[in-house]
């Protein structure tokens, strides 16, 4: 029979979000799934999952909270319809776990292991390169239930995820870098570096975001023959999440939803230095005013 492992995908159990009276969003629960799916590929044993529930920020969409919760579990497509009665727990991702699968990976019943969030997270990062060298999310990038693409084949299509106040932060930390009047210079420096490294491509900048069209005007004026930008304001993050995972090169802000797309995308990105989570070996580091050092960036 199979191991089973398993993890927290409610955004209302979420440990930073109880008490709070908000849910955590798709990006905050999804990257203990992800990250999960990365660590049963490493084990070679199963993933489980029995779909997402009460993610936060259904309030200002057009979804119930029970559609909202469901349009996430379709898209990902990871859900496990299997009922498990050996249900176990671990602490920790250590020898004793590792020991418990090589001796159990053969019996005749099947068990479902649970694992802390917050482990996942930790272990997961503690191997990080080989999570990247070895494409162990590619395939659950590839199985995403969604065919609505717009990217052209014909241009070089790098996406740029800026992260705006919403209604359902619990907190707006500075590190997080949130989108302001007196933040916007660094996105015109970024810009005008990435005019640089692709002087000989017709480029296609895509801005994730909210808000509206006037917040964004010190970009959009940076339009050039070669290098047009397209904004994708207060879409369904389902789609957002979906191209940015198939840009060419990603550009992300200080969140946790910008992180997944990075996880999966496995092309180069581009990441602020004071991110809190490990990235892959790929990664270039922007500095405060959004600088890198542009000879050391490759596009696929």
């Amino acid at each position: 029979m199979s191991i089973y492992l398993h993890t927290n995908s409610d955004g209302e159990k979420s440990q930073g979000y109880i008490n709070s009276g908000k849910n955590e969003g798709i990006g905050a629960i999804s990257q203990y799934q992800i990250l999960l799916y990365a660590v049963c590929k490493k084990f070679k044993v199963e993933f489980y999952n029995s779909g997402f529930k009460n993610i936060g920020h259904s309030t200002y969409s057009e979804y119930s909270q029970e559609e909202w919760d469901n349009s996430f579990t379709n898209f990902f497509n990871l859900s496990t319809n299997k009922i498990i009665e050996n249900q176990i727990s671990f602490t920790k991702i250590d020898e004793e776990l590792i020991s418990f699968i090589e001796t159990h990976i053969n019996d005749s019943k099947d068990f479902l292991i649970y694992l802390d969030p917050e482990e996942v997270l930790r272990y997961s990062q503690s191997i990080i390169d080989e999570i990247y060298q070895k494409k162990y999310l590619i395939d659950l990038k590839n199985n995403f239930n969604f065919n609505q693409q717009y990217f052209s084949n014909q241009e070089l299509n790098i996406s740029l995820h800026i992260r705006c106040i919403n209604p359902e932060d619990v907190m707006f930390q500075d590190i997080r870098e949130l989108y302001t009047s007196k933040e916007k210079f660094r996105y015109i420096n970024l810009i005008n570096y990435l005019k640089k490294v692709c002087t000989n491509e017709k480029v296609n900048l895509h801005i994730y975001s909210q808000g509206e069209d006037k917040n964004f005007l010190n970009i959009l004026n940076c339009e050039e023959d070669n290098f047009k930008v397209t904004l994708h304001l207060n879409q369904n993050p389902i789609s957002d999440i979906y191209h940015m995972c198939y840009s060419d090169l990603f550009i992300m802000s200080n969140s946790s939803f910008s992180w997944i797309v990075h996880l999966l995308n496995y092309n180069p990105t581009l990441v602020r230095n004071n991110f809190w989570h490990s990235t892959y070996p790929n990664t270039l580091k922007l500095d405060e005013k959004y600088l890198f050092n542009i000879n050391k960036l490759r596009i696929v």
